[in-house]
């Protein structure tokens, strides 16, 4: 599935996090704590939550279905379940049945109201060409049940974690071996 993101939401927290971790590893090289471990899972927690908050979080699509997640829900849906992709108080999908499927990467927001949420645009025309593109070929049935599956999207989050905490131990090592 293809993600659709917005840039500047994605880069502050990934660069953030970055910046958490070049400070950790300094810290963890210098430090003789005998509580380093905790400390790497900690931060290795808090890298994690910037990582899904900045591009886990993501809409993402293909030929027949589009997914939003939010945290470490997923809900997909199939695109002849769509009645229509909208930028009103931010990007949503809105189903056949009246819901809304909405991300955190494109919520509303008060200067978003303002400028005409300028940055959804092009997230706005993909989404829109897609499900054009989905509903050719599968006309929108109304009337049609419309199910949405969610999820629980867990092992990238994990991954990174693992990562994130892999990442860090050389820093750890040498702190062992300065102390």
């Amino acid at each position: 599935m293809r993600p659709v993101r917005r840039i500047t939401f994605s880069w502050f927290p990934l660069t953030f996090g970055g910046a958490i971790w070049v400070v950790m590893c300094l810290l963890l090289a210098s430090s003789s704590d005998q509580a380093r471990w905790f400390v790497v899972a900690v931060f290795a927690a808090m890298l994690t939550f910037f990582w899904t908050l900045g591009w886990g979080n993501a809409v993402r699509y293909d030929a027949t279905h589009v997914s939003v997640t939010n945290g470490v829900f997923t809900s997909r849906v199939a695109w002849r379940c769509v009645a229509e992709v909208v930028v009103e108080g931010g990007l949503a999908i809105r189903l056949l049945d009246g819901q809304e499927l909405t991300s955190i990467q494109f919520g509303g927001s008060v200067l978003g109201e303002i400028l005409g949420y300028r940055s959804f645009r092009r997230a706005h025309q993909v989404l829109a060409a897609a499900h054009a593109a989905a509903i050719a070929d599968h006309p929108v049935q109304y009337g049609e049940p419309v199910l949405v599956e969610t999820s629980l999207w867990w092992r990238p989050p994990l991954v990174a974690f693992a990562a994130f905490a892999a990442s860090l131990v050389p820093a750890l090592i040498l702190g062992y071996i300065l102390h």
